[in-house]
């Protein structure tokens, strides 16, 4: 919100066309609603199905313990602050050291976490069926609209 309120301010102070504002702000609206809709519904085990043939590579397995990590550590963090007293926090420092409380019981989460995706990584997924109902009727619809804006 903060990016479309001064998006919004500076275009009017620049005298930007309103419709192509409007425009990319739809766009940004729509990209934003289908990141949150995919990582809200997309399974880890389809996504290592789809990369298996990247893991024999040295530099994607690592890519992949290291995102891996920090979906984990993210994951983690959000639980621990959903688990704590919601209190009214009136200083500066009780709320710094509230995070950093947080940080330290994530951070002893490390060598489970390590565990955990070495598990994962280590395991042999089969890999999908690229030519389906789902996906060619995906990639029409993609090529669809593709078409359609470029007239």
């Amino acid at each position: 919100m903060p990016f479309l309120t001064v998006y919004w301010v500076m275009g009017t102070i620049f005298g930007l066309d309103f419709i192509a504002m409007v425009d990319l702000t739809l766009r940004i609206i729509l990209a934003v609603m289908i990141t949150v809709f995919l990582f809200g519904s997309i399974r880890l085990e389809l996504v290592l199905r789809d990369l298996n043939c990247c893991f024999r590579y040295a530099t994607a397995r690592k890519a992949m313990f290291y995102l891996l990590a920090t979906y984990m550590f993210i994951r983690c963090y959000h639980q621990l602050w959903m688990q704590q007293p919601q209190q009214h926090i009136t200083k500066l420092q009780e709320a710094i050291s509230r995070v950093t409380d947080l940080l330290a019981k994530n951070y002893a989460q490390t060598p489970r976490f390590e565990q955990q995706i070495e598990t994962i990584l280590s395991k042999e997924y089969k890999p999908r069926e690229f030519f389906t109902a789902a996906n060619l009727a995906g990639i029409a619809f993609l090529t669809l609209i593709l078409l359609s804006y470029s007239l």
